[in-house]
């Protein structure tokens, strides 16, 4: 009689992060994600292109799950959606509108309401407008050829040395680490309210942000840690991946040691490495 074995459950991503992070009590997490997919009705500015809700923003709300709303803080970008992003992954059970002008409303509302000590604006998580730079010409090209990692990694420091004022590989991994640096001082004092107060559990801070922020610095930590052809390996993962929207966490686990998850795996670092940057 033939044996049939039982299909191995392959995990989802959500629940991968899941497993990682209940390995990782008493720590601070920081948890980066894209916006969900959003529109391009050029009649509007940039900073208020809606969410296009049915295409992705049920993978936000899914990872919503993850996070504990009462032990996080959510870092954006200035924009409608990327703080409607952050706002839905923090409470997923509200309603969702299509609507722009309703999408608009909740965005101002976030600002002056009940979450805005929620929800924040960090200009680390900026992304400078390059339009008006030599290099914004290849980075389209790149991005149009799945290859904008490579192309930040390989070539967009070579236009901060020409002057061009733009949000390069070695520019974006510098600002990511100094946040890093600013929860590793206070990893001390987590630990004690988290071990008298909070039941080992971990604090949050999630940053929605544009998809290379994330990337930048993942592959350079990677260079460091692992050397330039791990890194390239992360890199050719990412750029295949881009569309997935991974989602990375950074683990801080005391004032000395880090890990970072994601897709691709897990990588330990030590705090160190940072000033290497």
């Amino acid at each position: 009689m033939e044996n049939l074995e039982t299909p191995k459950k392959i995990e989802t991503k959500f629940e991968r992060l899941k497993n990682f992070l209940e390995t990782h009590k008493n720590s601070i997490a920081m948890v980066f994600h894209r916006h969900a997919e959003h529109t391009n009705d050029k009649t509007q500015p940039d900073e208020f292109r809606r969410l296009a809700i049915e295409t992705d923003i049920d993978k936000t709300i899914e990872a919503a799950g993850l996070i504990d709303f009462d032990l996080t803080v959510a870092y954006s970008v200035k924009s409608l959606r990327s703080f409607l992003t952050a706002y839905y992954l923090l409470k997923p059970n509200d309603s969702i509108s299509l609507d722009q002008e309703s999408q608009i409303l909740q965005y101002e509302a976030i600002h002056s309401g009940p979450m805005k000590n929620k929800i924040r604006s960090k200009k680390e998580l900026d992304y400078k407008d390059p339009t008006k730079f030599s290099f914004f010409e290849e980075l389209t090209k790149a991005f149009n050829e799945n290859k904008m990692l490579e192309f930040l990694v390989h070539h967009s420091d070579e236009y901060v040395a020409k002057g061009e004022d733009i949000s390069a590989y070695t520019v974006v991994a510098k600002d990511i680490a100094k946040i890093a640096q600013t929860y590793i001082r206070f990893i001390p004092r987590w630990k004690n309210l988290s071990t008298s107060k909070f039941n080992n559990k971990n604090l949050f801070r999630t940053f929605c942000a544009r998809e290379m922020v994330y990337g930048c610095f993942r592959a350079k930590i990677t260079e460091l840690v692992s050397g330039i052809e791990e890194r390239d390996s992360f890199v050719k993962y990412y750029d295949k991946n881009l569309s997935q929207k991974d989602i990375g966490v950074i683990i801080i686990k005391d004032q000395e040691n880090l890990v970072l998850f994601d897709g691709f795996g897990q990588l330990s670092f030590t705090s160190s490495i940072l000033e290497k940057i």
